[in-house]
């Protein structure tokens, strides 16, 4: 929403004048590190402690209230936790797939201005395919985060239960947040 109604001033940034700093970063952020953060991010005990603080939030906001969350592009961890939320109030995994990839619309733009950047680098067709793929959001990224906690506690209701979410918060959450 803050996109919308109060977007960050237009001014150029390092990327979009020096394309070997997209270089640089291509290079450095590899999507088989971006799949191991994927894989491990909800499993590991910070991830934890982040994902049960979240819940902690949203059970104590008033009902009148409202929560604001991101991460720096608001759409890894803060996608994870969205796809959470939406798990315990009982969404199908469907519905929860095309609420995670919402980002590529809201990105379409940028994402078109690293392709054009990508056309004046000299980065090989595999990294300019890697860096976008990372840029987005994917849902290989959401089932190898979803599929880790599956794995390790059978469900998303199981790994919340985990982090301490119980069965009778994951009631309180379906009667704040659906309606009736």
């Amino acid at each position: 929403m803050e996109k919308f109604f109060k977007p960050n001033k237009t001014e150029p940034s390092i990327i979009d004048t020096n394309p070997r700093v997209l270089d640089m970063i291509v290079k450095s952020l590899k999507a088989k590190e971006v799949e191991k953060m994927y894989s491990s991010v909800l499993l590991r005990d910070d991830g934890q402690k982040g994902y049960a603080g979240f819940f902690n939030v949203l059970l104590n906001t008033p009902d009148d209230g409202a929560v604001l969350w991101h991460c720096s592009q608001g759409k890894d961890r803060a996608g994870l936790a969205s796809a959470l939320l939406l798990c315990a109030l009982g969404a199908d995994d469907e519905t929860v797939r095309r609420d995670y990839l919402l980002s590529n619309e809201f990105y379409a733009e940028d994402t078109a201005k690293f392709e054009k950047l990508g056309e004046r680098c000299d980065l090989s067709p595999e990294d300019k395919r890697e860096f976008l793929m990372i840029y987005g959001v994917n849902d290989f990224y959401l089932d190898l985060a979803i599929g880790s906690v599956k794995k390790e506690y059978g469900s998303v209701l199981g790994y919340l239960n985990h982090i301490g979410v119980s069965d009778d918060n994951i009631e309180t959450l379906r009667n704040k947040f659906l309606e009736k």
